[in-house]
């Protein structure tokens, strides 16, 4: 037998009472399996929002803690039905310290779950929100560069002496020559943009995805009009800055704000958490501790 499954056989062969008390056992082993599973589900979802999209990582490490906990679960158990209490009981320590260890670790992301799904309909408005922010984003720099090139010929034009050709300068440094290939194509992504939902994992990645390409299209922006030629200044009489879409900025920071970031839980995540966490250890609850000793043993 491998030396992994030893912990479970014991476990088994401690607790092998009555026809009723095995299935009860059995019962309360699928109930936290189950459990323990869901936890690790809904904590995974959780961590990739906090983790931007990053799903191999989330995946990674709900997958690694999921396993060292159930091995930890069948360990503690096994270990409170020993009747070798000078082993059992040092890894009934261990394996339990361990297991609330990464279930206390996990409940933060579980926690990031319920509260996004308690604002699942925030979420929606959200990233639609970002959409529409982000189908204007072209539109927006082409009236930045039009209102830009009107304001060099009404306050820059006399300081030069070859006004039109700096005017040409200005005008294909700030606009790109396939500005309407590229606002084509964008629009037709944003379009497609599926929406968001919580049954859907890959969500988080997506909504990164976009917010990560709304970034790039305005970073593109700022960088290509942030060279400003002397005597540019607004009709204020203020000096141009690189374009920058306020819109979108604002859209894409509150939503980091609510959906990337720990929240402290509630009420009803703490009732909720802790009616899962019971429901993972019942198991371990329901595991007779044995009044056997072997000699030798304290």
């Amino acid at each position: 037998m491998p030396k992994e499954a030893l912990p479970f056989y014991f476990f088994m062969k401690q607790n092998n009472l009555s026809g009723q008390n095995n299935h009860f056992w059995g019962l309360a082993f699928v109930i936290s399996a189950v459990a323990l599973v869901l936890f690790a589900y809904l904590a995974y979802i959780g961590l990739d929002f906090l983790l931007e999209g990053n799903y191999l990582l989330a995946i990674a490490i709900s997958a690694v803690s999921t396993i060292v906990a159930i091995y930890c679960l069948i360990t503690m158990c096994a270990s409170k039905a020993s009747r070798n209490k000078r082993e059992g009981l040092p890894r009934e320590i261990v394996s339990l310290a361990v297991c609330l260890l990464i279930m206390a670790l996990g409940s933060i992301p579980f926690m990031k779950f319920l509260y996004i799904y308690e604002h699942r309909a925030v979420l929606k408005e959200s990233v639609a929100n970002i959409v529409t922010s982000a189908c204007e984003l072209d539109s927006a720099y082409i009236a930045y560069t039009d209102q830009r090139l009107a304001d060099f010929n009404k306050f820059a034009k006399s300081r030069y002496g070859s006004p039109k050709l700096v005017h040409q300068s200005l005008e294909r440094r700030l606009v790109p020559e396939n500005i309407e290939k590229i606002s084509k194509e964008r629009k037709e992504w944003l379009e497609t943009f599926p929406t968001p939902s919580l049954k859907n994992p890959m969500t988080p990645t997506n909504i990164h995805a976009l917010l990560s390409s709304a970034e790039k299209w305005m970073n593109e922006y700022h960088e290509r009009s942030a060279l400003i030629y002397h005597g540019e200044k607004t009709g204020d009489g203020e000096p141009y800055q690189g374009f920058v879409h306020e819109k979108t900025a604002s859209e894409i920071e509150n939503w980091r704000q609510q959906f990337c970031e720990i929240n402290a839980p509630d009420s009803r995540a703490i009732l909720t958490s802790t009616f899962v966490f019971i429901l993972i250890f019942l198991s371990y609850f329901h595991t007779r501790r044995s009044k056997n000793r072997y000699e030798g043993t304290h």
